[in-house]
């Protein structure tokens, strides 16, 4: 399962700090004429509460073991407050409302629901116990940027199962950055696009290339919202170190190369915030193999999406 979670990071590690490396693509001046020009600005209301459910699978066939996948769900909570500086921007108090997971190897399959008493008191819910019972503050900068944190809460309250994913503040730092990633920088027209580009590096493991385009087609309605639409289509590749706790393995490198990345995101302008990102990633991982063989392939494919369920005022 090891290499299954490392997966699954990797599909979380993609989402830091990308939006300062867009490039415009300017759009033909034949295309000022299929629409108005918009502006796609996320902002964060002091005083309300923005709940969001974050859901991410990863499937892979293994030679010989069949198809292993993980599937992880959050929902998050985000209070948003004025800064305690005064400057302009928001303070996010950020929380897990609920945690569920379902991890499947072959046969054997393991399930979580934080919302279920008898998970809860489970090895696994105890390993997950410190994500739901911390909080992280985040001081964003007007644009968005996270320009500091501080963590709250009860810790150390969980059982660790080395090799399996906590999910808990590192990762609401990570989705809170990615909800608003890949927006134009300034108004754009439908049939504008723009780039992003270059080399992320993942926590402990190695580094990612990508090159991603965004497509704005023009406006939707999703769920009774009105939305601007953006297509997104992209390249990955790289390569990543493994661990040193999996067996035979250990001290190997894998090496990620994208075959597809496609996916769209919908912003609600009415309020001012991402309402929907889907992303879809196929891709080949390929392992070193036993006692100096070929390298083996395997494919792997995440699906992920960040949806917005309401904005409340904050209680």
């Amino acid at each position: 399962m090891r290499i299954l979670f490392i997966a699954l990071l990797f599909g979380y590690g993609l989402s830091l700090d990308l939006a300062a490396q867009i490039r415009a693509v300017p759009s033909a001046p034949s295309l000022s004429e299929r629409g108005e020009l918009v502006a796609m600005v996320p902002a964060y209301a002091p005083g309300k509460t923005y709940r969001f459910v974050s859901h991410n699978v990863v499937r892979m066939q293994l030679p010989a073991q069949g198809i292993r996948e993980a599937v992880v769900e959050q929902q998050i909570r985000l209070d948003a407050s004025p800064r305690p500086d005064g400057r302009a921007g928001v303070a996010l108090k950020c929380r897990i409302e609920r945690l569920k997971a379902d991890f499947r190897t072959g046969e054997d399959q393991v399930v979580y629901d934080s919302f279920n008493e008898q998970d809860r008191s489970s090895t696994l819910g105890q390993h997950f116990r410190d994500a739901l019972n911390r909080w992280i503050t985040l001081t964003m900068s007007p644009g968005l940027k996270i320009l500091s944190s501080s963590a709250g809460g009860r810790t150390g309250s969980g059982t660790k199962l080395p090799g399996v994913p906590q999910f808990g503040i590192e990762e609401m730092e990570k989705l809170v950055a990615e909800i608003p990633q890949g927006l134009p920088d300034g108004r754009v027209y439908p049939g504008s696009s723009w780039t992003v580009n270059g080399e992320r590096e993942l926590d402990g493991l190695g580094s990612v290339n990508f090159d991603i385009k965004y497509h704005y087609t023009g406006d939707t309605v999703y769920d009774g919202h009105a939305c601007h639409e953006v297509q997104v289509q992209g390249k990955l590749g790289g390569d990543a170190l493994i661990a040193d706790n999996v067996g035979a393995l250990s001290g190997g490198r894998m090496f990620f190369e994208g075959t597809s990345l496609s996916g769209r995101l919908l912003f609600d302008p009415a309020e001012g915030t991402v309402r929907l990102r889907e992303q879809s990633l196929s891709m080949l991982m390929e392992l070193p193999a036993r006692d100096g063989a070929e390298p083996f392939q395997i494919p792997v494919q995440q699906e992920a999406s960040i949806r917005l369920l309401h904005v409340v005022p904050t209680s």
